[in-house]
């Protein structure tokens, strides 16, 4: 078979094409930093990039709901801290106001600093984190409590619904407390207290301490769970930190171009381009410009 001029020309300009495409998309790789720039660059490459990518955008979600959960809690620990020195301040009434020696008019004034702590303890219950009340169950859009001071009663509209959060795979964390049974139970004793002094009944006004230190207990107990979950979302929150940082890894690998090895592919691939161009040339002199152009 004669090889013709033409025939080693076509020959020619397809390797330097292809050559010439090879410097193209290192030269791409070299700009971006990447890889893969489409699919078709490498199909098995891309497929998994792609099942990173799903699986650190679902680990960042389970870290912003640690976020919102760790800021709920923490709003809820304040909100029954200060319930709790609420309470303590009502024991410590009970106490002056057990106290046999005095009148009726000391004990009328003892129950009106009472009504207050009642009534401040109420707006505790209504304490709200952005727009959405603490201790309203799931009907966190309107407020759980509202108090009718002049006869002492009070009503709970909020429901026995949970709040939750995702915080992983199947992992969910419960952040709210409810008002009805964390917060109630003060409430019916700050209204046994107050009864007691305003009858001057020393008996019902002694009674009434065991029921606040119940109360207090209950209110404890809630906090001392808000702080537990808080260490479980920072347990979490290392976790899946971690996690991310070996997810981002595994993803680099797969899109991100080895700079060192790309600059030197390129180089090597730029000096075959260059040989290959000089040789074709000399060796279909003088038809392969005319081919080029």
């Amino acid at each position: 078979m004669r090889i013709t001029h033409g025939m080693l020309a076509d020959a020619t300009l397809r390797n330097l094409n292809a050559t010439m495409r090879r410097l193209d998309k290192l030269q791409e790789q070299l700009t971006s930093g990447r890889r893969i720039a489409r699919i078709s660059d490498d199909p098995v490459a891309a497929t998994q990039a792609l099942g990173y990518r799903t699986d650190l955008s679902e680990t960042g979600q389970y870290l912003r709901n640690i976020d919102a959960a760790t800021v709920w809690l923490n709003a809820t620990d304040a909100a029954l801290g200060s319930a709790t020195d609420l309470i303590q301040r009502a024991r410590e009434l009970a106490v002056q106001g057990a106290n046999a020696s005095l009148a009726p008019q000391d004990r009328l004034a003892i129950a009106n600093e009472a009504r207050q702590l009642m009534e401040h303890l109420v707006q505790v219950g209504n304490s709200t984190l952005g727009t959405e009340f603490l201790f309203a169950g799931q009907k966190t859009n309107s407020p759980p409590f509202a108090i009718d001071l002049s006869t002492l009663t009070w009503a709970y509209t909020g429901d026995g619904g949970s709040v939750t959060r995702e915080i992983g795979p199947g992992a969910q964390i419960t952040v709210n407390a409810r008002g009805d049974t964390v917060l109630e139970p003060a409430l019916e004793a700050l209204k046994g207290l107050i009864v007691g002094l305003e009858a001057n009944d020393g008996v019902a006004i002694q009674a009434s301490i065991s029921s606040i230190d119940s109360a207090l207990d209950n209110v404890l107990v809630a906090q001392l769970q808000a702080g537990a979950k808080a260490n479980r979302l920072e347990a979490s929150t290392t976790r899946l930190e971690d996690l991310r940082v070996n997810q981002s890894g595994l993803l680099s690998k797969r899109e991100d171009v080895d700079m060192v090895e790309a600059i030197s592919s390129y180089a090597v691939t730029e000096s075959v381009y260059k040989a290959a161009l000089s040789a074709g040339s000399r060796a279909i002199q003088p038809s392969l410009l005319d081919y080029l152009h």
